[in-house]
Order: structure tokens, then sequence, then C-alpha cells
């Protein structure tokens, strides 16, 4: 019983740091979308 739930506590693990991961690269893409926006505003003025 003691190695499953120690199991289950890594594999917790490893999907948080997949989310934080991910997270991040959700961050940065809408970073660069929002810079695009601004580059894009500033062609057309």
């Amino acid at each position: 019983m003691k190695s499953s739930k120690r199991e289950a506590k890594e594999r917790n693990n490893d999907l948080t740091k997949t989310q934080e991961v991910t997270y991040k690269e959700e961050l940065k893409s809408a970073e660069s979308v929002a810079e695009t926006k601004e580059m894009t505003n500033e062609d057309y003025s």
C-alpha cells in the first residue's frame, strides 16, 4: 500500500510540473500575441 501512495504522489508532482510549464508557455504566447497586435496597430497608423 505504501508504495502505491508514494507513486501516486510522484505522479501528482509530475502533473503539477507539467501544468506549470504549460502555463508559462501560454503566458509567453499571450505576450507575443499582444506584441504582434501592437506592431500591427503601429503599421496601420
